[in-house]
């Protein structure tokens, strides 16, 4: 597959901020992305943080996340074994060395564009193509001109 791992958004990294998100991804027939949504999102501060600052933050990590994900593509036939062409693909964003004074999980989203009937389709895939399993995990690089 090729993907670009999304930037670490530079707040975050600079507070050792970590994140898990979990995203739906629909794929066309040659292997490109359609349209993908966090499904939901799990922030680890290395210190204890307001319900607001939270949330300013997960918006940077989905940010960055969907950005990425809107390049990336998977070979046709991992996608034609992906009933629907849809994955849940997790994305982790790490520090090196990182410890957090807690895990928070931001609440759980609706898709608007994924009905029920097609959401128990939904296929578990990692960056290997690995259908069934939890993690892909990808190396983030800093936001562009960033200096941590």
């Amino acid at each position: 597959p090729q993907l670009t791992p999304p930037s670490y958004p530079m707040e975050a990294a600079k507070e050792g901020t970590g994140a898990n998100l979990y995203v739906i991804v629909e794929f066309a027939g040659d292997g490109k992305v359609i349209r993908a949504a966090v499904e939901r999102m799990e922030i680890m501060p290395s210190y204890a943080r307001k319900p607001g600052d939270l949330a300013k933050l997960g918006a940077r990590f989905e940010q960055a996340t969907l950005k990425a994900v809107q390049g990336w593509r998977y070979p046709v036939e991992w996608v034609k074994s992906m009933e629907g062409g849809l994955a849940r693909i997790p994305v982790n964003f790490r520090m090196r060395d990182q410890t957090w004074s807690r895990i928070y999980e931001m609440e759980k989203r609706e898709i608007p564009w994924l009905d029920a009937p097609r959401a128990v389709h939904v296929a578990n895939v990692s960056a290997s193509g690995e259908m069934g399993s939890k993690r892909v995990v990808l190396l983030n690089r800093p936001e562009e001109g960033a200096a941590l």
